[in-house]
């Protein structure tokens, strides 16, 4: 009984160190940041822009782009002229001539967003709803709108599903405010983006029971094999500005 006293005791700084701290041997390294894209065509007039809502996951931007370029990879080769929207301090930029991020980084992205394993731990608490202007004032009405709309209705859980989430194809919804994909033409009034604390899909809660599991026995298997224990402060490093994009 004392014996097993003692080991309680001794176990209590490693759980309290275990909560405070992270352990960089159980997350993959910081990516190298990803060289300059080579400047983009501008979207031309009736091309269809489209981008997501924000609202967590996808206010970060390494996440948005690592999805959004498995949705490019699935539209440009088709001739499609469907184009990801990303929004930046300057204003905004449409990947016209390049997808997004090339094939090579989708896994980069990921792990520096959080997500080295993919999407698969995180729950779906919603149904996801795309959104499509109406009919612009000087552009005469497009059926690519409304296709677009329902291409990526089913092109966006789809390239979800490949990193790990399975989800159901998104609804179409006529009110902007609820929308997780935005759909305009270009030439027409570019909508204000919605912003929310949550969306269809959730983030697994900081100080999770799964994720302090996982600290505690990383921090044993080190402590057990004598080995010192490397510490990090402070984030991974940023491929990309991770954050809100402004509406």
């Amino acid at each position: 009984m004392a014996f097993r006293i003692k080991i309680l005791f001794a176990l209590v700084p490693v759980l309290m160190l275990a909560y405070q701290v992270q352990v960089v041997a159980a997350d993959p390294p910081a990516p190298p940041p990803l060289p300059p894209a080579p400047p983009s065509e501008p979207p031309q007039p009736g091309d269809v822009l489209w981008t997501f809502a924000q609202e967590p996951p996808f206010d970060d931007s390494r996440l948005a782009l690592a999805i959004a370029s498995q949705v490019d990879a699935r539209i440009r080769p088709t001739g499609s002229r469907i184009f990801y929207v990303e929004f930046q301090p300057g204003g905004i930029l449409a990947h016209v001539s390049q997808p997004p991020a090339p094939a090579g980084q989708w896994a980069l992205l990921l792990a520096a967003a959080g997500f080295p394993n993919g999407l698969g731990a995180l729950p779906v608490t919603n149904v996801c709803r795309v959104w499509s202007a109406p009919a612009a004032s000087g552009l005469p009405p497009s059926p690519a709108l409304s296709q677009a709309a329902g291409r990526l209705a089913t092109d966006v859980p789809a390239a979800i599903a490949a990193l790990g989430l399975a989800l159901q194809p998104c609804t179409i919804t006529e009110n902007l405010a609820e929308a997780d994909v935005i759909v305009w033409l270009q030439g027409g009034p570019q909508p204000t983006i919605p912003g929310r604390r949550s969306g269809f899909i959730g983030l697994p809660a900081p100080g999770s029971a799964l994720r302090l599991v996982r600290r505690i026995r990383h921090l044993i298997s080190r402590l057990v094999a004598r080995r010192p224990l490397p510490l990090v402060v402070g984030s991974q490093g940023l491929l990309f500005r991770a954050g809100p994009r402004p509406g």
